[in-house]
Formats: C-alpha cells, structure tokens, sequence
C-alpha cells in the first residue's frame, strides 16, 4: 500500500497529482517530524525555550546570512539579474496584496478591537523557511536564488508597511532595523561580490592541488559558510515547532471569527488574489519564466510567519490571535499549499 501511495503522489495513475505537486506535499510532511520534534522538546523539558529564542537568533542573524551569500555568489550572474531583476519587486506587490486583502477581511471577521493585529498576521508570511527546501527540491539553486531574490522585497515591505500597521503609525526604528538586517547585508554584498569578482563563484570548488595560499584560504572560508548555511532549515524547523502555541485554540467568543478570518485570508483569498492578477499579467503579455511565476506563487500561498509572534510581543498586538493563527495555518499549510500548487498547474499558472 506504501509503494502504491508514494506512486500515485508521484504522479502515475488516473485523477493523479503531478510530479511537481508531489515534490511540494512530500517536501511539507518531510518538514513536519522535525517540527514536531521542537515542539516535544519544550513540552518535555528536553530543551528550554531560552535555548529555541537563542537559535532562532543565530538562525536570522548567522545561518540564513551565510546561506544567502553561499548562494547568491554561486549563481548570480548579470544574465540572471537581467532575468530575474522583477524579483524583489514582485514580493513587495504580492505583501502588499496580502495586506489589502487583510485590511478588507478584518472588518468582515469581527476584528474590530484586532484589526492592526489581524492585518499585519495576513500580510506577513513564511517566506523562507518553508519554501526554500521545496524551492530547492523543485528546482535546485535556482529555485533558491529566486526565493532569496524574492525576499529582498517582502523584507522592506514587512520593515515599513507590515510593522506599520502593527505600530498604527511609521517608525523609524524599524528602517533601522532593515538597513541592519544581516539577511539584506549578506544578499548585497553577494551580489555585488558575484558581479565584481565573478572568478569567486568557483572558489568554493576550487582543487587544492597545486593552488595559491590566498586561494586556499578562500576557498576554505567560503566551504565553511557553506556549512554554517546548511544548519538554516534545520534549525529553522526545530524554532518553529518550539514556538507553535495552542493558545487561542478552541476558544469561543471574540477570538473565533477573527482567527478564522486570519486563516480564510492567509492561506486562500491572498494566494487567490496574486494568481488571479499572474494570470492577468500573462493575458496582458508580461512573461515570466517558469521558476520565477511558481516561486512566486508558492510563497503568497505560505502560512503565516512563525516570527509574528515576536512581532506582535515587541511592537505590540494580540498575542494569543498570533499564536493562534501561526499553529493553525502552519499545520492547515499541509492540505493548502500542495491543493492550491496543483489547481495552478492544472490552470496553468
């Protein structure tokens, strides 16, 4: 029976998925033990949650950054800027929508006293760390050149518009926060490493026989940030699974609906929104490649980040809606985001 499941999910037989859609839900249900694991070890006592707030800094600060420039130097090159520059831009647009789509839905779900609350969960979602392995699967380093390209722009519009709304006015601190962000650092100076020095692209690689000292070292440096980048979705995961939080479940009364909605919004109206205007940007003629069209559309269907919760702890908002929200739309993911991948490929998309 095992082998006939794994067989239909790989796309043979009658009324099957297809293989890309099977590469999508088998990637999420391999991500699960590994949540599942975080999530025993604080409710075990195996690990502290000091530990997981620990190594989810070094995961944002250390690890995501040594992968995005390990990446980005070994595959960016002009041909692919030229390609892909729409990138950054269109993960703004597609955070923008979230957010519209939000702001119009938030008052429809009863969230009246959590409308800023309610929005920014809608608007901001988990761009990283669960697209880049299925990124990655799917389509190799350029899969996750295209979700670090990606999250240039989703990383402004979440700095400005998504804390914003959770402030209720701009901030400068938050600008601050993105011009520091290691992740945008790291994304900088590897482009512009990879542009101005192209011949680094192959250091990593580089044979030890016969080479330069400068060469060596190098080579070495790059190879151990490579490592150091391995650790990211791992960890990620763990972090992820540690800060999933029962709290707001099964509640009745005010927090229902709006919970509801958040879900509604996040995992179906605002992926239905950005596929509905892909497909009006191809009927108008503007092409994109296909890495790039189902990244984007991978992404805008992620549920909502893991780190809103810290979000709305340090600049304010319902923390127990966030909790909420993170725990159900990361476990609903697992049905949305493969059903909503094959309804685009079946269109088309």
């Amino acid at each position: 029976m095992l082998t006939a499941a794994v067989t239909w999910i790989g796309g043979a037989g009658p009324g099957a998925f297809s293989s890309s859609t099977g590469v999508v839900l088998l990637k999420i249900l391999s991500l699960l033990p590994l949540m599942l694991v975080g999530w025993l070890a604080v409710r075990r006592g195996w690990a502290g949650r000091e530990i997981f707030s620990a190594a989810s800094l070094f995961t944002v600060d250390v690890a995501l950054p040594a992968l995005t420039f390990t990446q980005l130097l070994r595959t960016v090159t002009p041909g692919t800027l030229r390609d892909q520059w729409f990138l950054p831009a269109a993960g703004a647009a597609v955070m923008i929508l979230a957010w519209l789509a939000g702001a119009a839905m938030a008052p429809l779900f009863g969230a009246r006293g959590r409308r800023a609350t309610f929005v920014f969960l809608v608007t901001v979602c988990n761009s990283v760390y669960l697209p880049l392995p299925i990124a990655q699967a799917l389509y190799g380093d350029d899969g996750v050149r295209a979700v670090l390209l990606f999250n240039v722009g989703m990383q402004v519009v979440q700095w400005t518009l998504a804390i914003g709304t959770l402030l209720g006015r701009p901030e400068w601190r938050t600008m601050r926060d993105l011009a520091l962000s290691p992740g945008l650092l790291a994304t900088l100076a590897a482009i512009a490493a990879a542009l101005a020095f192209p011949a680094l692209r192959t250091l990593e690689g580089l044979d030890p026989r016969g080479a330069a000292l400068p060469a060596l070292a190098g080579s070495a440096l790059l190879q151990a940030l490579s490592l150091l980048g391995t650790l990211t979705i791992p960890l990620a995961l763990l972090v992820t699974g540690a800060r999933l939080d029962v709290r707001g479940l099964g509640r009745r009364g005010p927090l229902a609906l709006p919970l509801a909605g958040v879900i509604f919004s996040r995992l179906l109206l605002a992926p239905a929104v950005t596929g509905l205007l892909m497909f009006l940007a191809a009927g108008a003629g503007i092409r994109v490649d296909e890495v790039s069209r189902r990244i984007i559309f991978l992404i805008a269907c992620t549920p909502v980040a893991i780190n809103c919760g810290v979000f709305t702890e340090r600049y304010g908002g319902d923390s127990s809606l966030a909790a909420g929200a993170i725990f159900s739309s990361t476990l609903l993911s697992v049905i949305s985001v493969p059903g909503l991948f094959f309804l685009a490929e079946l269109a088309g998309l």
